[in-house]
């Protein structure tokens, strides 16, 4: 089934906004979803999942990164560059595994490569 444009953005957005693996982003996504998650950091109302300290952590890592002005600059730049984004819903997702090792879950899952080249591993 594909994915809706709220969760596509959602995913991207998480995708500029936090590490593979992300543990806190993780723990938001599976109680409250992806668009949730997004919201969640945008309005800066810790959920009650979270202790205070641990939400103003999580959130001054990845609020910047979630300003709308922001993720509408990736998404600017990723049309302007003609990259594209998959999520696990679409078809030519790469199933090889990834998900075992961490890697994409928390980023949203953007990849941007051609679809019949490798993806190359590059940390941030």
């Amino acid at each position: 089934m594909p994915t809706d444009r709220g969760e596509r953005d959602a995913r991207i957005a998480l995708a500029g906004a936090c590490r593979p693996g992300d543990p806190v982003t993780g723990r938001l996504i599976d109680a409250y979803g992806t668009v949730e998650t997004v919201a969640i950091a945008r309005s800066g109302k810790r959920p009650a999942l979270l202790t205070d300290a641990g939400f103003e952590t999580w959130l001054a890592q990845v609020a910047p990164a979630l300003d709308p002005g922001a993720c509408e600059h990736r998404a600017r730049l990723t049309e302007e560059q003609a990259l594209t984004t998959l999520t696990p819903d679409d078809a030519a997702w790469p199933h090889t595994g990834l998900a075992a090792h961490g890697a994409c879950r928390a980023r949203g899952a953007c990849a941007a490569c051609p679809l019949d080249a490798r993806p190359q591993r590059t940390d941030r």
